[in-house]
Protein backbone atom coordinates (compact mmCIF):
# COMPACT_ATOMS: atom_id res chain seq x y z
CA UNK A 1 0.00 0.00 0.00
CA UNK A 2 1.11 3.41 -0.94
CA UNK A 3 0.73 5.86 2.05
CA UNK A 4 -0.20 9.15 1.77
CA UNK A 5 1.63 12.38 3.21
CA UNK A 6 -0.35 14.48 5.89
CA UNK A 7 0.05 18.08 4.62
CA UNK A 8 1.83 20.37 6.72
CA UNK A 9 -1.15 22.41 9.03
CA UNK A 10 -1.35 26.62 7.56
CA UNK A 11 1.38 28.90 9.12
CA UNK A 12 -0.48 31.09 11.72
CA UNK A 13 0.93 35.13 11.66
CA UNK A 14 1.27 35.79 14.96
CA UNK A 15 0.41 40.27 14.67
CA UNK A 16 0.41 41.91 18.20
CA UNK A 17 -2.98 43.56 18.52
CA UNK A 18 -1.19 46.59 19.20
CA UNK A 19 0.21 47.19 15.78
CA UNK A 20 -3.79 46.77 14.66
CA UNK A 21 -4.95 49.45 17.06
CA UNK A 22 -2.17 51.59 15.86
CA UNK A 23 -3.49 51.30 12.10
CA UNK A 24 -6.80 52.51 13.11
CA UNK A 25 -6.26 55.36 14.98
CA UNK A 26 -4.03 56.39 12.05
CA UNK A 27 -6.54 56.12 9.41
CA UNK A 28 -9.19 58.09 11.75
CA UNK A 29 -7.01 60.69 11.75
CA UNK A 30 -6.24 61.24 8.27
CA UNK A 31 -9.87 61.30 7.61
CA UNK A 32 -10.32 64.25 10.26
CA UNK A 33 -7.83 65.93 8.71
CA UNK A 34 -9.19 65.49 5.33
CA UNK A 35 -12.29 66.82 6.54
CA UNK A 36 -10.25 70.02 8.55
CA UNK A 37 -8.53 70.86 5.10
CA UNK A 38 -12.32 71.13 3.54
CA UNK A 39 -13.55 72.73 5.62
CA UNK A 40 -10.60 75.64 6.04
CA UNK A 41 -11.13 75.77 2.03
CA UNK A 42 -14.47 76.67 2.68
CA UNK A 43 -13.98 79.17 4.87
CA UNK A 44 -11.13 80.98 2.92
CA UNK A 45 -13.93 80.89 -0.30
CA UNK A 46 -16.54 82.58 1.69
CA UNK A 47 -13.52 85.18 3.08
CA UNK A 48 -12.22 85.76 -0.24
CA UNK A 49 -16.34 86.26 -1.45
CA UNK A 50 -17.06 88.71 0.88
CA UNK A 51 -13.93 90.82 0.40
CA UNK A 52 -14.73 91.61 -3.25
CA UNK A 53 -18.76 91.88 -3.07
CA UNK A 54 -18.88 94.14 0.14
CA UNK A 55 -21.07 91.71 1.99
CA UNK A 56 -23.77 92.34 0.07
CA UNK A 57 -25.83 90.34 -2.90
CA UNK A 58 -24.13 91.10 -6.42
CA UNK A 59 -26.65 92.91 -8.22
CA UNK A 60 -27.18 96.97 -9.60
CA UNK A 61 -29.91 98.58 -7.75
CA UNK A 62 -31.17 101.99 -9.12
CA UNK A 63 -30.31 105.10 -6.84
CA UNK A 64 -32.45 106.22 -4.14
CA UNK A 65 -34.65 109.28 -4.89
CA UNK A 66 -33.23 111.91 -2.24
CA UNK A 67 -37.03 113.06 -1.90
CA UNK A 68 -38.40 109.78 -1.52
CA UNK A 69 -35.86 109.03 1.45
CA UNK A 70 -37.24 112.19 3.60
CA UNK A 71 -39.79 111.60 6.15
CA UNK A 72 -43.06 114.35 6.20
CA UNK A 73 -42.54 117.50 8.56
CA UNK A 74 -43.81 117.19 12.15
CA UNK A 75 -45.01 119.81 14.21
CA UNK A 76 -42.37 119.42 16.44
CA UNK A 77 -40.05 120.19 13.60
CA UNK A 78 -41.83 123.09 12.61
CA UNK A 79 -42.35 126.94 14.11
CA UNK A 80 -45.25 128.65 13.26
CA UNK A 81 -46.20 132.24 13.06
CA UNK A 82 -49.06 134.23 11.56
CA UNK A 83 -49.71 137.65 10.35
CA UNK A 84 -53.45 138.79 10.15
CA UNK A 85 -54.89 141.46 7.13
CA UNK A 86 -58.13 142.84 6.40
CA UNK A 87 -59.59 141.57 3.26
CA UNK A 88 -63.35 143.37 1.98
CA UNK A 89 -64.74 142.03 5.18
CA UNK A 90 -63.01 139.23 5.65
CA UNK A 91 -59.67 138.07 7.12
CA UNK A 92 -56.54 136.91 5.53
CA UNK A 93 -54.35 135.46 7.84
CA UNK A 94 -50.83 133.87 6.43
CA UNK A 95 -49.89 131.25 8.37
CA UNK A 96 -45.48 130.47 7.70
CA UNK A 97 -43.88 127.38 9.17
CA UNK A 98 -40.14 127.73 9.49
CA UNK A 99 -38.49 123.94 9.46
CA UNK A 100 -36.11 124.38 12.85
CA UNK A 101 -35.12 120.38 12.48
CA UNK A 102 -31.79 119.01 11.92
CA UNK A 103 -32.81 118.28 8.40
CA UNK A 104 -34.70 119.14 5.46
CA UNK A 105 -38.48 117.33 5.96
CA UNK A 106 -41.37 116.90 2.87
CA UNK A 107 -44.35 119.34 3.32
CA UNK A 108 -46.48 117.35 0.98
CA UNK A 109 -50.66 117.32 1.11
CA UNK A 110 -52.93 119.87 1.92
CA UNK A 111 -53.21 120.88 5.71
CA UNK A 112 -56.72 121.20 6.96
CA UNK A 113 -57.53 124.00 9.58
CA UNK A 114 -60.10 125.02 12.28
CA UNK A 115 -61.03 127.88 14.47
CA UNK A 116 -61.89 127.82 17.95
CA UNK A 117 -63.51 130.82 19.46
CA UNK A 118 -64.81 131.03 22.84
CA UNK A 119 -68.77 130.54 23.62
CA UNK A 120 -68.84 130.54 19.56
CA UNK A 121 -70.74 126.90 19.95
CA UNK A 122 -67.81 124.40 18.90
CA UNK A 123 -65.01 124.42 16.44
CA UNK A 124 -65.37 126.22 13.21
CA UNK A 125 -64.06 124.08 10.81
CA UNK A 126 -62.22 124.43 7.33
CA UNK A 127 -64.92 124.31 4.13
CA UNK A 128 -62.40 123.27 1.84
CA UNK A 129 -60.00 124.96 -0.66
CA UNK A 130 -61.34 128.15 -2.45
CA UNK A 131 -61.29 127.83 -5.93
CA UNK A 132 -61.76 132.21 -6.31
CA UNK A 133 -58.65 134.51 -6.21
CA UNK A 134 -55.60 134.46 -7.62
CA UNK A 135 -53.05 132.31 -6.53
CA UNK A 136 -50.10 134.26 -4.87
CA UNK A 137 -48.29 130.80 -3.36
CA UNK A 138 -46.04 128.86 -5.27
CA UNK A 139 -46.28 124.61 -4.10
CA UNK A 140 -43.49 123.62 -2.24
CA UNK A 141 -42.74 120.05 -1.40
CA UNK A 142 -39.42 119.94 0.17
CA UNK A 143 -38.78 122.25 3.26
CA UNK A 144 -35.10 122.83 3.58
CA UNK A 145 -33.43 123.36 7.24
CA UNK A 146 -34.56 126.68 8.05
CA UNK A 147 -37.03 127.49 5.08
CA UNK A 148 -40.04 128.74 5.65
CA UNK A 149 -43.41 127.84 3.21
CA UNK A 150 -46.80 129.13 4.24
CA UNK A 151 -50.73 129.09 3.42
CA UNK A 152 -53.56 131.44 3.30
CA UNK A 153 -56.39 130.92 5.74
CA UNK A 154 -59.73 133.13 4.44
CA UNK A 155 -61.85 134.15 7.58
CA UNK A 156 -65.25 135.84 6.71
CA UNK A 157 -68.53 136.19 7.89
CA UNK A 158 -68.50 135.99 11.24
CA UNK A 159 -71.56 136.92 12.68
CA UNK A 160 -71.17 134.93 16.17
CA UNK A 161 -69.90 135.78 19.41
CA UNK A 162 -66.43 138.01 19.76
CA UNK A 163 -65.59 137.59 23.47
CA UNK A 164 -62.42 138.78 25.00
CA UNK A 165 -59.21 136.68 24.71
CA UNK A 166 -59.43 136.29 20.58
CA UNK A 167 -59.56 133.01 18.56
CA UNK A 168 -56.97 130.46 18.40
CA UNK A 169 -56.50 129.09 14.50
CA UNK A 170 -55.25 125.35 14.21
CA UNK A 171 -53.42 123.64 11.27
CA UNK A 172 -53.80 120.02 11.42
CA UNK A 173 -50.40 118.74 9.01
CA UNK A 174 -51.12 115.69 6.31
CA UNK A 175 -49.59 112.35 6.86
CA UNK A 176 -50.53 112.18 10.47
CA UNK A 177 -47.90 115.30 11.13
CA UNK A 178 -49.99 116.59 14.12
CA UNK A 179 -51.33 120.30 14.79
CA UNK A 180 -49.88 124.04 15.33
CA UNK A 181 -51.50 126.11 17.49
CA UNK A 182 -52.03 129.56 16.49
CA UNK A 183 -53.72 132.41 18.87
CA UNK A 184 -54.86 135.27 16.62
CA UNK A 185 -55.14 138.12 18.76
CA UNK A 186 -58.09 140.40 19.55
CA UNK A 187 -59.02 140.03 15.88
CA UNK A 188 -62.18 139.02 14.17
CA UNK A 189 -63.81 138.68 10.66
CA UNK A 190 -66.47 141.44 10.29
CA UNK A 191 -70.65 139.71 9.68
CA UNK A 192 -71.74 139.70 6.44
CA UNK A 193 -75.12 139.12 5.28
CA UNK A 194 -76.91 138.35 8.97
CA UNK A 195 -76.27 136.00 11.63
CA UNK A 196 -78.08 133.67 8.98
CA UNK A 197 -75.12 133.42 7.07
CA UNK A 198 -72.72 130.58 7.18
CA UNK A 199 -69.37 131.63 8.24
CA UNK A 200 -66.27 131.26 6.41
CA UNK A 201 -62.94 129.34 6.61
CA UNK A 202 -61.04 128.09 3.96
CA UNK A 203 -57.43 127.99 2.74
CA UNK A 204 -56.94 130.22 -0.79
CA UNK A 205 -55.39 128.81 -3.55
CA UNK A 206 -53.44 126.23 -4.47
CA UNK A 207 -54.29 124.87 -0.92
CA UNK A 208 -50.97 123.61 0.00
CA UNK A 209 -47.95 124.86 1.30
CA UNK A 210 -45.73 127.54 -0.99
CA UNK A 211 -43.55 129.81 -0.71
CA UNK A 212 -44.74 134.30 -1.85
CA UNK A 213 -44.69 134.36 -5.39
CA UNK A 214 -45.70 138.32 -5.26
CA UNK A 215 -46.36 140.15 -2.13
CA UNK A 216 -48.70 142.73 -3.97
CA UNK A 217 -50.81 140.32 -5.20
CA UNK A 218 -54.45 140.68 -3.83
CA UNK A 219 -56.63 137.18 -2.90
CA UNK A 220 -60.29 137.44 -2.65
CA UNK A 221 -62.36 135.53 -0.46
Amino acid sequence: MTSTATPPPPEVLDVDAGVIDDARLRQQRQRRNLARCALVAILVGCVVYLAVSGGHEWRSSPPASPIGDLSSCTSRELRPTSHVAGLAGSLAVTVEVANIGASACRLVGEPSVQLYVAGAGGPLREGGVGRQGVERLRPVSVLGRGASASIIVLWGNWCRATPHGGPTLIVQLAHGGGELRLRLGEVYASCVGGASTRPVLRIAPPGVWGRQVDPTTRVRA
